[in-house]
Formats: C-alpha cells, structure tokens, sequence
C-alpha cells in the first residue's frame, strides 16, 4: 500500500511540476503579446520573439518548419 501511495504522490508532484512549466509559459507567451501590440516594438525584437516562440514549438515537436 506505501508503494502505491509512494508512486501517486510521485505523479502528483510530477503534474504540478508541468502546470506551472505550462503557467510559466502561458505568462511568457502573454507578455510577448502585449510587447508585440505596442507600435513601438522593434523589428529586430519581434524576430526574437518569433525565434522563441518557434523553438518553443519545435521542442514539443508541434512545428516542423
């Protein structure tokens, strides 16, 4: 039965980790957006951004330009 309880708090830790991995992000990707609207924002900036955000992709295997 600890063995049981020992691998379900594991998985409980392991789904929290990745929510606020997830929450992190969310927040990154709003920021971004916010920054992007202004008129005043850089070309060489957005091409960062748009660099992040692509490699994001990529490294969830969601984008395979």
């Amino acid at each position: 039965m600890r063995d049981l309880i020992t691998l379900k708090n594991s998985q409980i830790e392991e789904l929290q980790a990745q929510l606020c991995e997830a929450n992190s992000k969310i927040t990154q990707l709003e920021t971004y957006i916010f920054e992007l609207c202004d008129k005043k924002c850089p070309e060489a900036y957005k091409e960062v951004i748009q660099s992040e955000v692509f490699k994001h992709l990529k490294k969830h295997n969601i984008y395979n330009g």
